[in-house]
């Protein structure tokens, strides 16, 4: 580990460079220890809202891997039918398509309808239609039509359409047949102008295994996965064990293991996060070193389990503080908000520098 701290003051701000202007190419061409079975990848949440704070973002991104998460609701109104695309959304794709190439990055676009405080709702939809359902037939059209758009102008590697979605089946029974039917409209559209483009929903695996939410019939729940074959190319998760273990050690064994009984897909993880602090009311638990331990374990569970990739959910804890609920969140970078780095990310970064090996690069390319 020792070994890793002059390359770390190049990442993380630990060498007090404020630009932000150079990708790193630091994990790439190091190609320390030997090869790495699956890809990297952290989320696009910038520590301060300003353009360079997104653009660091991707440049951290490039430090800590191969894959960047991109993550938002659709800009509903401008896809409905008779809706125009804004000046803001195409200069949003110019500028995110730049970052990304920039920064010799993979895309996982994820398009998330539900509202993340409150999975019983879609979110951001123009008043006419504001409290409408996957029933909806300008809703439905308005989804096919961006994730359309976000295949044909991003090309995404990976593009999740929908996430936690469970949660959506948990909430609102009787309207997850419609979500189940538009998915696969929209897988369809996507496979036919992007047809490498890996396609799938998130699901949330605390709620999958009955320890947060609304209780159910765990056999009942993991029949959620086959509900969506055979439109489903991996099985991706996203996992906060810090909202329900006391800590690292209290997890199962086979908390990722157990996910192979109930589907044949490769299995991966889109959003991954523990907190380096305890939350408020004891609803997350966490420290630093639980926080590495934990990273510790999922790469090494990562590698045992052939995951295709993994996914930090941000980079940085945010500048300023989020509120509730979001709050919980607030101590999940693997950095501090002062841009200093947690001992978390000298796990992250050993990794990060091990080379891809030969089939996982070429698919790449």
């Amino acid at each position: 580990m020792l070994a890793l701290a002059a390359a770390l003051l190049l990442s993380c701000g630990g060498g007090g460079d404020d630009s932000a202007a150079t990708p790193s190419v630091l994990p790439r061409d190091l190609n320390i220890g030997a090869p790495r079975s699956f890809e990297l990848g952290v989320g696009a949440f910038p520590s301060e809202p300003t353009r360079q704070g997104y653009e660091k973002a991707f440049v951290f991104a490039a430090e800590a891997g191969e894959l960047v998460l991109i993550q938002r609701a659709p800009p509903w109104k401008e896809f409905l039918p008779g809706g125009a695309l804004s000046d803001d959304t195409r200069q949003t794709t110019a500028e995110e398509k730049r970052l990304t190439d920039e920064n010799g990055l993979s895309l996982l676009y994820a398009i998330d309808p539900t509202d993340p405080a409150d999975r019983s709702r879609l979110q951001g939809l123009p008043e006419g239609i504001k409290d409408r359902t996957f029933a909806n037939k300008d809703v439905r059209k308005a989804f096919v039509n961006y994730a359309k758009y976000v295949a044909l102008n991003y090309h995404p590697k990976l593009l999740a359409l929908g996430v936690e979605v469970n949660m959506y089946y948990h909430r609102q029974p009787d309207d997850f047949d419609n979500f189940l039917s538009l998915y696969a409209e929209a897988y369809d559209a996507v496979k036919s102008v992007s047809p490498d483009t890996l396609v799938f929903p998130i699901f949330q695996l605390e709620e999958m295994y009955g320890l947060i939410g609304s209780e159910k019939e765990l056999s009942r729940e993991w029949t959620l996965l086959r509900r969506f074959e055979p439109r489903l190319d991996v099985a991706a998760f996203s996992t906060y064990p810090s909202f329900v273990f006391e800590n690292v050690d209290s997890m199962p064994d086979d908390y990722w293991k157990k996910i192979a009984e109930h589907t044949s897909r490769p299995i991966a993880i889109a959003s991954a996060g523990y907190s380096s602090e305890t939350g408020r009311e004891g609803l997350s638990t966490g420290s630093e070193a639980d926080q590495a331990a934990f990273v510790q374990r999922l790469l090494s569970e990562a590698e045992a389990l052939k995951m295709p990739f993994v996914v930090w959910l941000t980079g940085h804890d945010p500048a300023l503080p989020a509120e509730a609920p979001f709050d919980l969140y607030n101590h999940m970078g693997l950095c501090r908000s002062d841009a200093s780095y947690k001992p978390a990310w000298y796990l992250w970064l050993e990794q990060a520098m091990r080379p891809l090996d030969d089939d996982l690069k070429a698919a790449g390319e």
